[in-house]
């Protein structure tokens, strides 16, 4: 069985970052530093759903953020309108890079988007709904409003 245990998401500036996850998600995140015991600081994205998720702030010749490389980690936004999270997105400084895209031509599940944040990761979201989709790229039916 594989099960997700924890995450980390590598940040430059702990405080621009749990600014921008606190917006995008709307959750409390606590920052805390690590530094006294060879870690760095870090922020618990506190509304995980019992997978614990962290902001964090290290050695950044070890531990960076990425665009392009390693993992692309996707975040569940349950319900709300993906519009919603990437018009907050932007607010608090990060950039769309794939817009609300519905998975399958029935959206039995879901919608995703990729943001870049603040510090430079490309992040996954995904949600049941969104108000405006795009058709997953080399996918055959054309853009749709959702009803």
């Amino acid at each position: 069985m594989v099960r997700l245990s924890w995450f980390q998401i590598p940040v430059l500036d702990i405080e621009r970052a749990a600014r921008f996850y606190s917006a995008l998600f709307q959750i409390e995140v606590v920052v805390q530093d690590k530094r006294k015991n060879h870690g760095g600081q870090i922020g618990i994205l506190v509304d995980t759903g019992g997978v614990l998720g962290t902001l964090t702030q290290s050695d950044p010749t070890v531990f960076k953020p990425s665009q392009q490389e390693g993992c692309l980690l996707y975040l569940n936004a349950d319900d709300e309108d993906l519009q919603q999270l990437l018009a907050r997105a932007v607010a608090a400084g990060g950039e769309v890079l794939l817009p609300a895209t519905q998975i399958e031509p029935t959206g039995r599940r879901g919608y995703l988007a990729w943001v870049l944040d603040s510090e430079g990761n490309r992040l996954g979201i995904h949600s049941l709904q969104s108000s405006e989709v795009t058709i997953f790229p080399g996918g055959t039916y054309a853009t749709q409003k959702d009803t």
